[in-house]
């Protein structure tokens, strides 16, 4: 065989499949890169737009191989050999080949603005123990993720499928990888979802789940509005976030919005009380967060956002009163805490 592949295609290869089997395989005129965890849950493709000269063949690319790999650089790959400008490795020849799982490419949706649906994995569940909400949801315009505290929409103009699509926790862990994706296309038939982003295929099976029901979850009233700078409120939260996991203390955080908006949270006996500008309509309120999740949430915004709330004890909807909208449980204060 004979091809020449970028040293960073391989490296992100493993990344993307951190235990697993690898290959190079060119055929008919194109060369992939292949990969597939040893549970075979799924599956990675890259393909290498090389236009030189190619002969077909198959090469085992061994795990302890990537150690020696140099970055950034092109690497020869001919008759066991793997070269670069000052290094050869010479590998032995394996003939355990990854079967290519195939996806029927006729039903195939268009996702203009993935960066937003990577923008809001944060919301999903990290536990496996309700596996739905572990997916990001495709709803018409909507990409929704939540996980039981809070919950992040992100919505295009215009509707990008007629049905609801889950992509798996499988595919949604791996999106980390993607952060600057702006396009991706989705495949899928009856037992498989493959997802495209560039030249970066991930296959692994459909989940036969029923997503939430979540435009119920979010508050059709209010009583206050508050606009706020977004980064602002985040690094506030953010120091009070390092001093309660530094002290191992309680993540509450009260918040007063009234005559003069205010955050207090108490820390090792400390009473911290921070105040903030902030733009009021409505009635005065004191509402319990997790100062985690508002600057998890509040990361993916720029400049004023808009926080509507009812109680202390309904959700907070957090948005730009554009495309992007979020919601944050607030956490219920018993009477020794007010």
């Amino acid at each position: 065989m004979k091809a020449v592949v970028n040293s960073e295609s391989l490296l992100l290869l493993k990344k993307l499949v951190k235990d697993g089997k690898y290959q190079v395989v060119v055929k008919g005129g194109s060369v992939k890169l292949l990969a597939e965890d040893y549970d075979e849950l799924y599956q990675v493709e890259i393909a290498e737009p090389y236009n030189g000269h190619k002969e077909d063949g198959i090469l085992t690319i061994p795990t302890e191989l990537f150690k020696l790999l140099p970055k950034k650089t092109s690497l020869v790959i001919e008759d066991e050999m793997i070269k670069s400008m000052d290094q050869e490795i010479k590998v032995d020849p394996e003939h355990s080949c990854i079967k290519e799982i195939y996806v029927d490419d006729e039903k195939c949706i268009n996702i203009p603005n993935f960066n937003k649906l990577i923008e809001c994995k944060f919301a999903t569940a990290k536990e496996s123990t309700r596996p739905v909400i572990q997916c990001i949801c495709i709803d018409k315009n909507s990409m929704v993720a939540l996980d039981g505290y809070r919950m992040s929409v992100r919505s295009n103009k215009e509707n990008i499928t007629d049905e609801k699509i889950l992509i798996p926790d499988t595919i949604v862990k791996l999106l980390r990888y993607f952060t600057k994706s702006d396009m991706a296309t989705i495949y899928q038939d009856t037992e498989r979802i493959k997802i495209c982003i560039g030249w970066v295929s991930i296959t692994c099976k459909r989940e036969e789940l029923q997503y939430i029901n979540y435009e119920s979850l979010f508050p059709k009233e209010y009583t206050t509005k508050v606009v706020i700078d977004a980064k602002m409120l985040a690094d506030v939260c953010r120091k009070v976030t390092k001093l309660s996991n530094y002290n191992h203390g309680s993540n509450l955080t009260k918040f007063n919005f009234g005559k003069e908006s205010h955050l207090i949270t108490k820390i090792q006996g400390l009473e911290y009380k921070k105040y903030f500008k902030s733009i009021k309509e409505g009635n005065d309120l004191e509402i319990a967060v997790n100062p985690k999740y508002l600057v998890e949430t509040l990361n993916t915004y720029k400049g004023n956002v808009t926080f509507y709330m009812s109680t202390n004890i309904a959700p907070i909807i957090i948005t730009d009163d554009e495309d992007k909208k979020d919601l944050v449980l607030p956490i219920r204060l018993i009477r020794n805490e007010r």
